[in-house]
């Protein structure tokens, strides 16, 4: 009988390989045993597809092995004693060392939220950016409060979070509780983020990252000489290339944007607010006006069709009128301004 077991541990290894394709050797267990099986390398197939049917059989470690994202990478090493699998740690794109991912058997988890540095390339913008790394554009405000959106440099680098959500510089007196209770998250999701010992116990001048949050933009301007705060997003009202700029313009001031678009396209809320003006007003055309609060008022001018009326509440994003060239115009076109408290700023400074 004893001799019978190699023969049929050899025959099973065999037929394995036959049913596989060709095999290399994965660390598995079943229970408390440790065994080598022979499976193929899919060349990226996920670990979950490399054994099906196999109840009880789960990977020695709850990472993953050599490679990335849970896939097969290099063949696993057939020479010398079989060690545990782990993950590589993650890196931030700057090299400096994150916290190791840690996943739980059998459940998909994800890496702790962390903060990192992305430069600027050629054709960026930052809605690309945001894109590209599946967050929000007000996330990549909230983090780079000095950042101007229309005035990205290649080469310039900006701060990202791997998650939406607040980047908060920890204050005197601020406590998970109360930061959660600021944000509207739950306290177990600050602490987790940020794999907080002490959650009541954070050192001033130190940054947590807040999952789910959203920050307040704030923007800063000067109007008659002083330092105006503006807060909240402001959004392109149509898009388009900007045909003329917030300045001096033929011997008079122009103050606000040109933006070139087709006759009849959608004009947008810049940001929700009350419609205070809508009607022809002279060389403007058609025009609409709204009252943002604290001040702040926009104009959307030369349009072919105004869609709201005074009085109306109208929120971000919402169409408000249509592109045209009523007034003094020379061609389907969006005047549009940005006033605070009356004076006009660059709207490029303000918008998104």
């Amino acid at each position: 009988m004893g001799r019978l077991v190699p023969i049929v541990v050899l025959v099973l290894v065999l037929a394995s390989v036959a049913l596989t394709g060709t095999g290399v050797p994965l660390l598995i267990t079943t229970d408390a045993e440790t065994q080598a099986f022979f499976t193929p390398v899919g060349g990226g197939e996920p670990l979950e597809g490399l054994l099906p049917g196999r109840p009880g059989v789960e990977l020695t470690s709850p990472t993953a092995l050599p490679g990335r994202h849970g896939r097969l990478g290099d063949p696993v090493q057939r020479s010398g004693a079989p060690g545990p699998l782990t993950a590589e740690e993650p890196r931030t794109s700057t090299g400096s060392r994150t916290s190791p991912v840690r996943l739980s058997a059998g459940a998909d988890a994800e890496p702790r939220p962390r903060v990192f540095t992305y430069t600027v390339r050629s054709g960026d913008t930052l809605w690309d950016i945001a894109q590209e790394h599946g967050i929000t554009v007000t996330t990549i405000m909230g983090a780079n409060p000095d950042l101007v959106p229309s005035r990205l440099q290649v080469g310039q680098e900006i701060r990202l979070l791997s998650v939406d959500g607040v980047l908060h510089t920890v204050q005197p007196g601020d406590t998970v509780s109360a930061l959660a209770e600021k944000y509207g998250v739950e306290p177990d999701v600050i602490v987790q983020a940020n794999a907080l010992d002490d959650p009541e116990a954070l050192e001033p001048g130190t940054e947590v990252i807040i999952p789910g949050a959203t920050p307040t933009i704030v923007r800063t301007v000067i109007v008659g000489g002083r330092a105006v705060a503006i807060y909240g997003e402001y959004r392109w009202p149509v898009l388009g290339p900007v045909t003329s700029y917030y300045g001096p313009r033929w011997g008079r001031f122009h103050h606000g944007i040109d933006i070139g678009a087709p006759y009849g396209s959608y004009i947008r809320a810049a940001r929700a607010g009350r419609v205070v003006f809508a009607g022809w007003k002279g060389g403007y055309g058609y025009t609409v006006i709204l009252d943002h609060g604290d001040g702040v008022t926009t104009l959307y001018a030369h349009a072919s069709r105004l869609l709201v009326r005074y009085g109306q509440w109208v929120e971000t994003g919402q169409v408000i009128a249509k592109v045209g060239s009523t007034g003094y115009s020379t061609g389907p076109h969006l005047h549009f301004e940005v006033r605070v408290n009356g004076v006009s700023v660059n709207p490029l400074f303000i918008l998104n």
